[in-house]
């Protein structure tokens, strides 16, 4: 007696199915765990290592931790905010940013509030203020590409978990339609 196909298939695109998931959450996890900005609570003074050149952001960090200490201001208005290459003395041009770039990630919030250009990496010293009124403590951070690099990371993951789904879906029903047809061909003896 011949057997129809088998409902392997049925398992096989689980597996496809558990490995999207796990692939999406690996994605998520290890691209948004090396967004790595640096800090500096303010009012004061920083030093800023800066690996190579280009453009930077300065972001606002409306709820962030630093050394144990959180930190949740929102408004910031009146601080000043200064960037000065340790090794010249140079100050660096701050520009308004040409996008709103906002981030909430494991437990900062932040946005995007100057911009600046590098032409060489080294050290720089970040300095904010509020030079006509005292003002809260809050937290600046500094960081290069976030926005694009947060938006290929999750396209990444979206695009391997959607994917995974579909192929998972199409094992899923070409496996049915195989025992169906399979079953329409060969059918059960009856008792008579």
């Amino acid at each position: 007696m011949r057997m129809g196909p088998s409902r392997k298939g049925y398992v096989f695109a689980g597996v496809v199915l558990l490995v999207g998931v796990i692939a999406f959450g690996a994605i998520l996890y290890l691209g948004l765990r090396g967004l790595s900005m640096q800090r500096v609570v303010v009012p004061g003074s920083g030093e800023l290592a800066l690996d190579e050149p280009g453009r930077y952001t300065i972001y606002h960090e409306s709820r962030s931790v630093v050394d144990g200490r959180v930190y949740d201001v929102a408004d910031v208005s009146g601080l000043t905010v200064e960037l000065v290459s340790v090794e010249t003395g140079e100050s660096v041009p701050l520009d308004a940013p040409g996008a709103n770039t906002t981030y909430d990630l494991r437990g900062r919030s932040g946005r995007g509030v100057l911009t600046f250009e590098v032409d060489r990496p080294g050290a720089y010293r970040l300095s904010a203020d509020y030079p006509a009124r005292g003002g809260p403590e809050t937290v600046l951070a500094v960081g290069k590409g976030l926005g694009t690099r947060i938006a290929m990371t999750v396209a990444g993951a979206i695009a391997v978990g959607l994917g995974s789904f579909l192929l998972a879906g199409a094992i899923a029903v070409v496996t049915f339609i195989r025992r169906r047809r399979a079953a329409h061909a060969n059918p059960a003896p009856r008792l008579t």
